[in-house]
């Protein structure tokens, strides 16, 4: 990896802070079932030292990938406060947080391979784990190079002409829920959060409106909307019924969840507003739907 662009001493020093803080996390979090399995191993035998051992090392990979990604998440929220994020800072932020994981990744293995040795069991997983790791790095890695092309983009756009303010588009026109949730982080600037407040406010109106507390999620979509056994239903025509069960469905798949569990930046206030839209839409629909009538 070349690394072309350098921070200032003061930005370096705080993504050191960054760094050191998310290792002490990641060990600390794992302490509870490090000591669980010293604690047994030895004492159980060694098929039962083998499913703690295997436990353990998934416990360990659970951790990387979930530090790692709020490792990354939270240097570029630093680099972005900065304004300084997009571009060649992208490799710079890859080459710091993939060291970072790769030292600790070198740490879990020894820990691993000291233990089997100790307690005389194999050390499954070391090359399942490595493979992981490495998915792991691409898939964040396409996730920044994105959210830094998305950045740079919306830096070289040009200040929008007068008849901008007289769109149609207006959030205040929006379906009142996603204002209530939405409109304040919006109009400040939290583009990403205020989408995913406003698309999990849509999945909790779904489950009040259906009675369905015990699901969640696209399964919550697939099954209140399903035209085979509607629980709610917006059209009489089956296809038209199917239509919208795959609209609240892929609303789930496609902008909640890549919100909530990975590094999805918004920058862009037009396309953030149209993913807003998109859910006050949804909100709409879901107002004009009726339960099926009893019997039918």
């Amino acid at each position: 990896m070349v690394v072309k662009w350098k921070p200032s001493a003061a930005l370096s020093g705080q993504v050191d802070r960054i760094l050191r803080l998310h290792s002490l996390r990641t060990i600390d979090e794992s302490k509870p079932i490090l000591e669980e399995v010293d604690r047994r191993a030895g004492r159980e035998g060694n098929a039962q030292t083998q499913t703690h051992m295997v436990r353990l090392r998934s416990v360990w990979d659970g951790l990387l990938e979930k530090h790692y990604r709020e490792l990354v998440v939270a240097i570029v929220q630093l680099l972005e406060r900065m304004g300084v994020w997009g571009g060649q800072t992208v490799e710079w932020v890859l080459f710091k947080a993939e060291k970072q994981l790769d030292g600790m990744a070198s740490g879990v293995a020894s820990a691993h391979a000291d233990r089997a040795a100790r307690w005389k069991v194999e050390d499954l997983g070391a090359e399942q784990s490595a493979r992981l790791l490495s998915r792991l790095k691409a898939r964040v890695r396409e996730e920044a190079e994105s959210a830094s092309a998305e950045a740079d983009l919306v830096r070289q756009r040009q200040t929008p002409g007068p008849e901008a303010s007289t769109a149609p588009l207006a959030l205040d026109n929006f379906h009142p829920r996603v204002v209530e949730v939405a409109g304040a982080l919006y109009r400040d600037g939290h583009y990403r959060e205020a989408i995913l407040n406003a698309y999990i406010a849509l999945i909790e109106a779904v489950k009040t409106r259906a009675g369905r507390a015990d699901l969640d999620g696209t399964e919550l979509m697939m099954k209140v909307f399903s035209p085979k056994k509607r629980e709610l239903s917006v059209s009489d025509e089956d296809s038209d019924q199917q239509g919208f069960m795959f609209l609240f469905a892929g609303a789930v798949l496609g902008i909640r969840n890549p919100k909530a569990h990975r590094m999805v930046q918004q920058h862009d206030p037009q396309r953030a507003l149209e993913w807003l839209a998109f859910a006050s839409v949804l909100f709409r629909v879901l107002d004009e739907a009726r339960a099926p009538e009893l019997g039918a």
